[in-house]
């Protein structure tokens, strides 16, 4: 994810499950590993989030999901994903990504599960 177009096109950082500082006001990308073995053939899940400011409508405090920002970013995560699928790394998003408003952060989180299977050679 550090140097995915994705990344290049964000105002902010990625960071491990857990690590993003709460109160974050920029666009990052959270990792965490949801499942996975190692070994000659690995596979597994990791899921992708990816926090997305809320934009103000009408007052300063009415904020509401920036639509059309978040489905750039589900594009841009296909892209990303497709960039990096080759014959020894496999990735798919079995599921369409989900966003999810948090109107304490004043930001909306997208949700991406990616499945990767990797065989090393």
């Amino acid at each position: 994810m550090k140097s995915s177009a994705l990344m290049a096109e964000l105002d902010g950082n990625v960071y491990r499950h857990g690590m993003r500082p709460r109160d974050a006001r920029t666009e990052d990308i959270e990792v965490r590993l949801v499942s996975g073995n190692l070994g000659q053939h690995q596979q597994g899940k990791v899921e992708i989030l990816v926090y997305v400011p809320q934009l103000s409508v009408g007052s300063r405090t009415n904020k509401v999901d920036d639509l059309a920002r978040i489905q750039w970013i589900c594009d841009m995560i296909r892209v990303t994903i497709d960039e990096h699928t080759n014959p020894r790394v496999h990735l798919s998003i079995n599921e369409e990504p989900t966003h999810t408003s948090l109107p304490d952060r004043k930001q909306t989180q997208i949700k991406v599960t990616l499945e990767y299977n990797f065989v090393n050679q």
